[in-house]
């Protein structure tokens, strides 16, 4: 009984951290809607747009002063005619994930809230996910890349730099 007890408790902790991670990430999308709302500017990843169709159709993209790593992560929402905010969002929600995860390996409970509230403080940042060609996907493979790379996941940590290194 004791030990159904311990287990319990551990699920209650692990529940208790994922909500905050939920709430976390909903708050950070929150405010990337309002900045999504409220900017002139479109959503600049259909930048990618004709080097996905490219890809879509393997075919060897026309231009080549770009990597190909942006429009291969872009190719899933272009196969499913999913709109460009939705990718955007998506990837910035990953990234947003792989930035908890690796403060979670912060052992000082003020330092790891205090560089948890420095991704919401940084409104530019915010305004680049949705007005720049690739920041939200160098956000999301630079902070799984550093994630793996901390707890020694050297092929995830390849794959991730390497499509990083594409875009």
């Amino acid at each position: 009984m004791l030990r159904n007890f311990k287990t319990s408790k551990k699920n209650l902790l692990f529940f208790k951290k994922q909500r905050i991670l939920v709430a976390y990430v909903m708050f950070l999308v929150l405010e990337l809607l309002v900045f999504i709302k409220v900017s002139d500017l479109p959503s600049a990843l259909g930048g990618w747009q004709q080097k996905t169709a490219e890809l879509a159709n393997l075919q060897v993209p026309t231009d080549n002063f770009y990597g190909p790593g942006a429009a291969l992560l872009n190719l899933p929402f272009y196969l499913l005619s999913i709109d460009l905010t939705a990718a955007a969002i998506s990837y910035y929600v990953l990234g947003i994930i792989g930035f908890w995860k690796i403060c979670e390996l912060i052992s000082s409970r003020r330092t790891r809230i205090i560089v948890l509230m420095s991704l919401p403080s940084n409104l530019y940042f915010i305004w680049l996910i949705n007005s720049s060609q690739d920041t939200v996907f160098e956000f999301f493979l630079l902070t799984w890349s550093c994630y793996f790379l901390i707890k020694k996941q050297y092929l995830w940590f390849s794959t991730f730099a390497s499509i990083l290194s594409l875009t």
